[in-house]
């Protein structure tokens, strides 16, 4: 049986740490390591991290 619960959206971006102004956008490489690893660049100043995690991240919760 099917039921349905309504959630709520949020996208979670992660802000440049070298500028606070931009965004970290994954570059389309991933490093398969353990754990993996996603770089990252910033669409302002071009910082490039390698996070384990690939922003930006869309998430559901659960309104009660």
């Amino acid at each position: 049986m099917e039921k349905y619960t309504e959630v709520k959206t949020y996208q979670i971006d992660y802000k440049c740490p070298e500028c606070n102004d931009g965004y970290l956008r994954p570059n389309g490489f991933v490093y398969m390591s353990h754990p993996v690893q996603y770089p990252h660049i910033c669409n302002k100043c071009q910082y490039t991290i390698t996070l384990d995690k690939s922003y930006p991240i869309i998430e559901h919760i659960k309104i009660n």
